[in-house]
C-alpha cells in the first residue's frame, strides 16, 4: 500500500495537486484553477502529467517487485473537471476538509470503469475539452448513481521526458536555430 501512495502522491503533488484525502486504498487529489492564476487548461494539463508520471513511475516499481518476487500491483486514475463545494463536515468531535458535489462522484464512478474498460487511465469529455493532450473515445456510459451516459475517453499516454531527454530536446532545439 506505501508503494501506492508513494507513487501517486508524488505524482500529484510533482504536478502541482492537493491531496484531499486518502480513502481506502484510493486518494482523492484537486488541481485547483483561480489559485495562482491557473486556468483549467492548466490544471487540466498538470492532472494529466500528474497520470502520466505515476503510470511511469508503476512500471518502475512493478519491475522491481518482479525482481524480488513479489507480486506487481496496479491502480486505476479517472480525471475530471466540474464545480465543487469544499469545506469541513463531520461531527465536533471528527472534522475533515474535502470536496462535495456532482463532479466528485463523477470522477469516482469514472475511476471505478478503469478496469472493466482495460484503461488505467480515464478522462470524461469535460476534462477532455479542457485538456490539451489527445484521447481516444471509448463511447458513452452510463455511471452508476449518476443518471445520465458519459462520454469516456482514454488518453494517449506518452512516458514524461527525463532530465537527460530533456537536455537533449533542449540542445537540438538551440542547434536547430543557430543553424537557421
Amino acid at each position: 500500500m506505501y508503494a501506492y501512495f508513494d507513487i501517486t502522491g508524488g505524482a500529484v503533488h510533482e504536478s502541482g495537486g492537493e491531496i484531499l484525502s486518502f480513502i481506502g486504498d484510493g486518494l482523492l487529489a484537486i488541481f485547483p484553477t483561480g489559485a495562482d492564476g491557473v486556468d483549467a487548461q492548466a490544471a487540466s494539463h498538470n492532472a494529466h502529467t500528474a497520470a502520466v508520471s505515476a503510470r511511469a513511475a508503476l512500471a518502475g516499481v512493478n519491475a522491481e517487485r518482479r525482481s524480488a518476487g513479489s507480486p506487481e500491483i496496479d491502480f486505476g486514475i479517472a480525471l475530471h473537471c466540474g464545480e465543487v463545494m469544499y469545506g469541513n463536515v463531520g461531527v465536533p468531535e471528527r472534522l475533515t476538509f474535502s470536496v462535495f458535489g456532482a463532479a466528485v462522484n463523477e470522477v469516482a464512478r469514472l475511476e471505478g470503469l478503469t478496469k472493466s474498460l482495460s484503461h488505467p487511465v480515464l478522462v470524461s469529455e469535460a476534462f477532455r475539452n479542457t485538456c490539451p493532450h489527445p484521447t481516444v473515445s471509448l463511447g458513452a456510459h452510463t455511471l452508476r448513481g449518476i443518471g445520465r451516459e458519459m462520454m469516456v475517453y482514454a488518453p494517449q499516454m506518452a512516458a514524461p521526458a527525463d532530465d537527460a531527454t530533456k537536455a537533449e530536446a533542449a540542445r537540438q532545439d538551440t542547434s536547430r536555430v543557430a543553424a537557421e
